[in-house]
């Protein structure tokens, strides 16, 4: 075991290890071209979920989180599962993700947090979110995009989130797509005030343009709306 790592954290490493699958880790590997293969131990989504949730019921898990940078990808994945049944208290949830977000390093991690107890806090959510868009590192604004997305729209709309967020201009795929997955999910669900975005033309062409085909592939929106919005490709 690395000297380095606690010996819980050495003991989830090796639980983990025995769940691997290495023709998942092949196919997970082309989805995040951006982290080295061998980070990935390429465990099935249902398999880690599993995991997390025995494990969450261990005191040992604190010791883990604590133990920070982890290796493996599965391992960062575990970390987000871990945080969704620490607490049912919004407060410490997402102080925990705070402490968390600069060691994502991907968008598969990023987007991993179910969002379901602290969108019943909006108010205290959007507080982080406000903070997180602001930041310099991609992965804190693109976290700080897709918590919105799943916490601040439909009766939870934020405004204020919205016009933050379609003011961010960056050169970043991963916040870029981001941008365009989060309208488009405002279009689903808030329509008549999401709408106006498109249709002022205020977006930089990629954003707009990548929105309005997620709008397009999209089962939620009807066809008279797609063809509407198809309007509007710059």
């Amino acid at each position: 075991m690395d000297k380095n790592v606690s010996s819980v954290s050495g003991q989830v490493r090796g639980d983990l290890l025995e769940l691997t699958d290495e023709q998942y880790k092949i196919f997970k590997a082309k989805l995040i071209p951006n982290i080295d293969i061998e980070k990935i131990l390429g465990i099935r989504t249902p398999n880690l979920r599993d995991y997390a949730k025995a494990f969450s019921k261990s005191d040992s898990k604190f010791e883990f989180l604590k133990d920070l940078p982890h290796r493996y990808h599965e391992e960062n994945l575990l970390h987000m599962y871990l945080i969704e049944n620490i607490s049912k208290d919004p407060d410490e949830i997402l102080a925990y993700l705070n402490d968390f977000i600069p060691y994502i390093d991907n968008w598969s991690v990023c987007d991993s947090f179910k969002a379901d107890i602290i969108k019943k806090y909006p108010d205290k959510v959007s507080n982080w979110t406000k903070k997180w868009i602001k930041s310099d590192y991609a992965y804190s604004v693109r976290f700080g995009i897709v918590i919105s997305l799943k916490a601040l729209l439909g009766d939870n709309l934020s405004e204020e989130m919205f016009e933050d967020i379609v003011k961010i201009k960056s050169d970043e795929y991963y916040i870029n797509i981001a941008i365009a997955w989060y309208l488009c999910e405002a279009i689903v669900k808030n329509y008549d005030y999401a709408v106006k975005i498109i249709e002022n033309g205020h977006l930089d062409k990629w954003v707009n343009n990548k929105t309005i085909q997620k709008c397009v592939e999209s089962y939620r929106i009807t066809e008279e709306k797609k063809n509407y919005l198809r309007g509007y490709r710059k």
